[in-house]
């Protein structure tokens, strides 16, 4: 037996038929579809972690597409462009990030 120990826990249910907000239990979110990052420390204390994307689109039943992965990715760095915390490489990195992604989006647009 293993002698790791989680901390946490984590399940995700399809609803069928889909739930009006009224019927979601107190305490649980919901959505149309989710994308989770389970990460795992190493137990020595050493550097590094693995990472896990695990993800499902509710109108699909299957996972989220790598496209709209790609844009949550992209979406999130302007988050973390505006971050007070992250050090200030990390943010211009978003940023251009951000400003690139955005540009392109903004252009197909036109």
């Amino acid at each position: 037996m293993s002698e790791r120990r989680y901390p946490l826990t984590y399940d995700i249910r399809a609803e069928d038929p889909p739930l009006a907000r009224e019927e979601i239990e107190a305490g649980r979110g919901a959505c149309d579809a989710i994308v989770l990052l389970s990460l795992l420390y190493p137990t020595d204390g050493g550097g590094g972690f693995s990472m896990r994307v695990l993800s499902k689109d509710g109108r699909t039943a299957d996972e989220v597409s790598e496209a709209e992965l790609f844009n949550c990715w992209a979406r999130l760095s302007k988050s973390f462009a505006e971050s007070t915390t992250l050090h200030p490489g990390k943010r211009m990195l978003a940023r251009e990030v951000w400003e690139i992604w955005h540009g392109a989006v903004m252009a197909r647009r036109e």
